[in-house]
């Protein structure tokens, strides 16, 4: 495939959306750039094929197929081919909210990530690459390419997050059958063993592992669930009663439902539904 480059223009109205793109690239043959002053746009960069380095304040990163790197505008850095036809995807960006967004995805002045879906990232380029190209009205592609920037920008913190919890995500498959069992039982009254049993374990190491994994403990996720529900019922079922509904969702003692329904929407279920309607039971 031939490379191909675009750089749309970008005008003052555009340089007021939230994300902006100011070029991309498909199928780059990298030969190495050293910028000393750093970029003026921040930038994506995939690699496709080949072996490259990249340099960026004083720590050296090896890019190898499957890996992308994203440096901040303004930091000195440069990257070079190792070995092979380098090949790249790249995206050069800006915007009234890139800084808030990296902030928030925890991203310092570079980060490297390895892809696993190599089909996905590239069709994510490919799909900013034709909406620039190919619509004819320029403020139309700007504003869709905005919103596909943003795509890509929380598919790059999904892959990060997957990346960094990697053992933590094997905790929450490991309790993924007691999650359903309470979100299908919980207007029964359970216990810890009940819930234990679902994963073969001990209540005691169920509690260690709940709360090494959700920094909770079970029977506070189960309340959850039963306020989610009795806030349903109360603003759905207007007929039943506030007891009535305590005990729908796993509440027998009235007194005891009201107060942990208080704890947790700082109000009482008659004040919820009063919220919502007029009619109180």
């Amino acid at each position: 495939m031939q490379a191909q480059v675009i750089f749309p223009i970008v005008t003052k109205e555009m340089e007021q959306l939230p994300f902006y793109i100011t070029g991309v690239g498909i199928d780059y043959e990298e030969n190495g750039v050293h910028r000393e002053e750093g970029y003026q746009d921040y930038q994506w960069a995939y690699c496709l094929e080949g072996e490259g380095v990249f340099k960026i304040e004083g720590q050296i990163y090896p890019i190898k197929k499957g890996t992308a790197f994203f440096f901040r505008k303004g930091i000195p850095h440069s990257y070079e081919k190792v070995a092979g036809n380098w090949r790249t995807y790249w995206i050069t960006f800006n915007g009234q909210q890139v800084e808030n967004l990296i902030e928030y995805m925890g991203i310092g002045s570079t980060m490297v990530l390895e892809l696993e879906k190599d089909s996905e990232i590239k069709h994510r380029y490919k799909e900013l690459f034709y909406t620039l190209s190919t619509l004819t009205n320029r403020h139309e592609s700007m504003l869709k390419a905005s919103g596909a920037l943003y795509e890509l920008m929380i598919y790059m913190q999904h892959s990060k997050i997957s990346h960094e919890n990697e053992g933590k995500n094997k905790a929450y498959q490991r309790l993924a059958p007691v999650m359903r069992y309470m979100d299908d039982h919980y207007q029964e009254d359970l216990a810890l063993e009940d819930l234990a049993e679902q994963i073969g374990v001990t209540k005691y190491y169920l509690c260690r592992l709940f709360k090494e994994t959700y920094e909770s403990k079970p029977f506070d996720y189960l309340n959850q669930i039963r306020i989610q529900k009795a806030k349903e019922y109360l603003v759905t079922q207007e007929q039943l009663k506030v007891k009535e509904i305590g005990e729908l969702v796993g509440y027998n003692d009235t007194s005891y439902f009201c107060s942990k329904f208080r704890n947790y929407e700082g109000c009482s279920p008659i004040e919820f539904r009063k919220k919502y309607n007029s009619n109180t039971f």
